[in-house]
């Protein structure tokens, strides 16, 4: 075998940790659509804690209206005539309301938790995985490279062997 040569245990090494790469590059391009979707669902998170925030600002501001009419006759919200019963019953019915809507809150922020810890974790992993594969386009050309010696070394091989076949078969 000639100096600078390749054989194919060489092309197979190589070809191998291509083959690696390719699978670090797919689990790349899968991890960076789960980046994607968890920040668009955490941008619809974020959405939605706000407008729960003005729901829920908007429900204790009707509240405190009833809570602060305790002698009056007519209802602060509507114009309509209040007894104490449906005062109760209304002031009953927005704190329910306005406990619903922080538990929704709660849940809504720490699903956003979540996923912000995943998108940071998934981001770290993609960074680490994009130094691993700044290795594959110099190995991709390695492969081309040796399989172009294999295959010269192949004709070669073939072109000696036609001619030793040639040079026996015209001897008298």
């Amino acid at each position: 075998r000639a100096q600078g040569s390749a054989n194919p245990d060489d092309l197979s090494a190589v070809q191998a940790e291509v083959f690696t790469l390719q699978e670090i590059e797919s689990q790349h391009n899968d991890l960076d659509a789960e980046i994607r979707a968890a920040s668009e669902e955490k941008a619809g998170l974020d959405g939605e804690r706000k407008t729960l925030e003005v729901e829920g600002r908007s429900l204790r501001d009707r509240l405190e209206r009833l809570q602060a009419v305790a002698d009056t006759v007519t209802c602060p919200l509507c114009g309509q005539p209040l007894d104490e019963e449906h005062r109760h019953l209304l002031i009953e019915q927005l704190d329910a309301e306005i406990q619903a809507r922080r538990d929704d809150y709660a849940a809504n922020q720490g699903r956003a938790r979540q996923l912000a810890d995943q998108i940071k974790e998934g981001r770290a992993t993609v960074a680490a995985m994009e130094i691993d594969l700044k290795r594959l386009p110099p190995l991709l050309e390695r492969v081309g490279s040796l399989q172009a010696q294999l295959d010269q070394a192949h004709e070669a091989a073939a072109r000696r062997d036609t001619t030793k076949g040639f040079t026996k078969t015209s001897a008298p």
